[in-house]
């Protein structure tokens, strides 16, 4: 069974391979609801990986970060408390 960094790995390579504008339509299609589901680790791995794959001055790259972002501070205001 893959890790969960591999399946992550092969995922972005896969949406890579896509025209900027279809990366960034994936990109926000793909994390919306599951980002959710992630461990703050996962979250912070994931964002890591799409800032160095793909072409942060894109707009909905950055979308996607920002989306990222709002969901570690949501996390980090919530503390313990249930925050999906």
């Amino acid at each position: 069974m893959e890790t969960p960094l591999n399946f992550t790995a092969h995922i972005l390579e896969s949406i890579s391979a896509l025209s900027p504008e279809e990366q960034a339509r994936a990109l926000n299609e793909l994390i919306a609801q599951p980002i959710k589901m992630l461990s703050i680790y996962r979250v912070l791995e994931l964002r890591g990986a799409i800032a160095a794959r793909f072409d942060c001055t894109l707009p909905e790259v950055a979308a996607a970060l920002t989306l990222i972002d709002g969901q570690i501070i949501l996390r980090e205001i919530a503390g313990d408390e249930y925050w999906r």
